[in-house]
């Protein structure tokens, strides 16, 4: 792999490990952390500024907070948090947003990988809904994970069969032998008795 410039700062990227996906690019870690704080303050400063306007009775799910994130993550993170609200029909509540924070950070995982879990257990496996249904998680990742690998490597084989299906299944042509019509001797009737 060769070296790649920072989308940011135009310097080398040295390290691709402390790299992130930035506008089809690569950016520094630190980079984008600045890049990403400075967007946020811009647009507190100009919420602060319209803030004057009436609010509207109407309520409105949350927004998922873009701060920090990719726009392949933040995408991540929206899907799970659909799914989640379709799931439970209400927005979601502060502990759950926190509880996927929290097993982001102690799990390594990604908002990916916690949708994928909850969808295999919710809607695959039909698990009936419970609590804040993110709770759950921690317990049935491995085996999430197991059957979900199990499932995708399935796919991938019909995938890569799908092609041979001409040759597995192909025409044959029968045909059938030529049969002559047979003449046979008539038995005599009056012959018999002799």
């Amino acid at each position: 792999m060769g070296k790649r410039k920072c989308a940011i700062c135009g310097e080398w990227i040295d390290d691709n490990s402390e790299s992130v996906p930035y506008k089809k690019r690569y950016a520094h870690l630190k980079c984008f952390n600045v890049a990403m704080q400075v967007v946020v303050s811009e647009k507190s400063r100009g919420e602060k500024a319209t803030s004057a306007k009436p609010k509207t009775a109407k309520l409105t799910p949350q927004r998922e907070v873009r701060a920090g994130l990719s726009e392949e993550e933040y995408q991540e993170k929206k899907q799970l948090c659909d799914y989640i609200r379709k799931c439970l029909n209400s927005d979601i509540s502060i502990k759950i947003y926190k509880l996927m924070e929290d097993y982001i950070k102690k799990y390594k995982v990604s908002y990916h990988e916690i949708y994928e879990t909850l969808y295999w257990y919710y809607s695959i496996e039909n698990h009936p809904i419970q609590g804040d249904m993110i709770g759950i998680f921690p317990y049935i990742y491995d085996e999430a994970r197991k059957e979900l690998e199990v499932i995708e490597n399935a796919q991938k084989d019909c995938a890569e069969k799908i092609g041979d299906i001409q040759r597995m299944y192909q025409e044959k042509t029968l045909t059938a032998p030529d049969i002559k019509d047979r003449v046979m001797k008539q038995i005599d009737i009056s012959k018999i008795g002799e």
